[in-house]
């Protein structure tokens, strides 16, 4: 079996190979539109973001003021960790997941904490949203998201040591040292999101002009903004729609999740959990977010 997927995959290659060639004035035509998403739409949605948020978790003063009273309800073994989860909200993935790496090796949480922080927590930017997702279906979108992603990390917080003291209480870094690391890692990040919708674009390009209506829906997993660029421009029929957008959102695509493969393996972190609750989380968003859409039409 794995000798027929590798020869499958010889053959795409050299179909890849001859289309470049042949049609590349189709292939330039595409580059250009995927760098006009990228620049237009995921840059002014993310670099604001990872700013920001890679400030706020230095010196987190929202964090130290709920950080008492959430304690009681959900638990955090520290602030830092509470930090975490409330900034993946705004700066995304994989961003959030590096964030989450960085305080794992730092010892600033446990690496059961940051496990569940980043298995759990994988959101979208805000920002990103509402520049690619259909604006009637924001606010189902923004809040399916925000409740599942509660009710994971509260069912996951079960497994945690409440009863270990060491990372209870630790020091923030500084910011100049924040800064240098943003202005590291942020040019990274982009370029890592730019090359990886180029690569799919190429890559998906030539099997959509195969008459299988289908398959272009399918790739749309492979890369975020180029799969809801797609479903929003093509995708007529609002519940499915919605639930194709819920879907993605929640899995991230899975050029997201090399970049988190990738994040994880240096850091020697396991990447099972996160695969398991992208895929959970995308199973019950969609249903939550078509009930809650089929209620409104009915009542409203």
């Amino acid at each position: 079996m794995k000798k027929w997927i590798q020869l499958l995959l010889a053959f795409y290659c050299l179909y890849l190979l001859l289309f470049v060639l042949t049609h590349s004035v189709e292939v330039s035509t595409n580059l250009i539109s995927t760098l006009d998403l990228w620049l237009h739409r995921v840059v002014p949605s993310i670099v604001p973001m990872v700013i920001v948020s890679g400030l706020v978790v230095v010196h987190p003063l929202c964090s130290k003021l709920l950080y008492p009273i959430i304690h009681r309800v959900i638990y955090f073994e520290n602030e830092k960790a509470f930090s975490l989860f409330m900034v993946s909200f705004f700066t995304g993935a994989p961003t959030s997941t590096i964030l989450v790496a960085k305080a794992i090796q730092k010892k600033e949480i446990s690496k059961q904490q940051g496990t569940l922080l980043y298995s759990t927590c994988s959101f979208i930017s805000p920002l990103f949203l509402l520049s690619m997702v259909n604006q009637t279906f924001i606010t189902i979108i923004f809040g399916t998201q925000i409740l599942v992603t509660f009710i994971l990390y509260q069912k996951g917080t079960k497994k945690l040591d409440v009863a270990n003291p060491l990372f209870h209480q630790l020091p923030y870094q500084g910011y100049t040292q924040t800064l240098f690391e943003m202005i590291d890692t942020l040019p990274q990040i982009l370029l890592k999101i730019l090359a990886t919708m180029c690569i799919i674009t190429i890559i998906k390009l030539p099997l959509e002009q195969f008459s299988f209506s289908f398959l272009p829906y399918a790739l749309d997993v492979l890369e975020i903004s180029l799969g809801l660029h797609h479903v929003s421009e093509c995708i007529k029929w609002d519940i499915l729609q919605l639930s194709m957008t819920s879907a993605l959102i929640s899995i991230n695509g899975f050029a997201i999740w090399l970049q988190i493969f990738h994040t994880l393996k240096k850091e020697r972190l396991t990447f099972t959990p996160f695969a398991k609750a992208r895929i959970i989380h995308a199973l019950i968003t969609t249903l939550v977010s078509l009930s809650i859409y089929i209620c409104l039409s009915f009542f409203l």
